[in-house]
């Protein structure tokens, strides 16, 4: 039988049942051990249910199943157990190389910490592309950039001293910084809500538009009926890191399809 490869966003989101049928949560986050680059923990998100707060709970990779077709993750495990298991705040994450941590949460599922999980590898498909002549181009566009970068901060220096200029030029780059920091939590937030979309069968994912920013997703687009424009805005109100969703998508009219 081939070995069947999934993507890691395949699980990000995904919902998390036992086998009596019971949902437990979602998973929030992967943790990936450097040293053997596989998925050792999965990072579990209870969403308050069993009236336990906003907490984190991490679960040996090996504990958990995505059967072909399905629609969620099978943690074959009694809520009672997951209730007791190790768990920490969202907003205090423990130190997930520490040996002794990593050794109680394993031996909570009965696992032990060495097991590894054969043919169920997570990988991220990357095109390998040959050099071309262009990247000649950007680096003598960078080298121009920070030529006039120096000669802009030597003129600071001569017109307004060294204290100011260097003061001036701490708070460029800290903007920059900061910009940067959030563009990149925007997209992934949007992939993340993307992918949510995505997972359902019922919601037409490839005609609706994703926008994110500081955590407020933003939907547009065209939808068959009330129920789907619902169910959207629930599925994107339910992914990790979102705080508010504005929901623009319209119905289309019998006429308009």
């Amino acid at each position: 039988m081939p070995r069947q490869e999934w993507l890691a966003t395949t699980w990000i989101g995904k919902t998390v049942r036992n086998s009596a049928g019971e949902t437990l949560g979602k998973i929030d986050e992967l943790i990936i051990d450097p040293s053997s680059g596989r998925i050792s923990l999965a990072i579990l998100s209870l969403g308050g249910l069993m009236g336990i707060g906003d907490k984190l709970f991490a679960v040996p990779w090996n504990a958990l199943t995505l059967a072909s077709g399905r629609d969620y993750v099978l943690l074959d495990v009694d809520k009672n157990v997951l209730s007791r298991a190790p768990s920490f705040e969202r907003s205090h994450w423990p130190d997930v190389t520490d040996t002794a941590w990593r050794t109680r949460v394993y031996s909570h599922y009965g696992y032990p910490e060495s097991a590894m999980v054969p043919d169920r590898p997570i990988v991220v498909h990357r095109e390998h592309r040959t050099p071309r002549k262009e990247m000649s181009v950007l680096a003598t566009l960078f080298l121009v950039l920070v030529l006039i970068g120096l000669l802009g901060f030597a003129y600071l220096v001569t017109t307004r001293g060294w204290d100011q200029a260097k003061a001036e030029l701490s708070g460029s780059l800290h903007g920059v910084t900061y910009a940067m920091k959030e563009t990149t939590g925007d997209a992934a937030l949007t992939a993340k809500v993307k992918t949510a979309l995505s997972l359902n069968r019922r919601v037409p994912a490839t005609a609706i538009d994703v926008d994110s920013h500081d955590g407020v997703v933003t939907l547009r687009g065209e939808v068959g009926d009330d129920q789907t424009r619902a169910s959207a805005e629930s599925i994107a109100g339910n992914t990790p890191g979102v705080r508010e969703v504005h929901n623009h998508l319209f119905v289309a009219s019998p006429g308009n399809r």
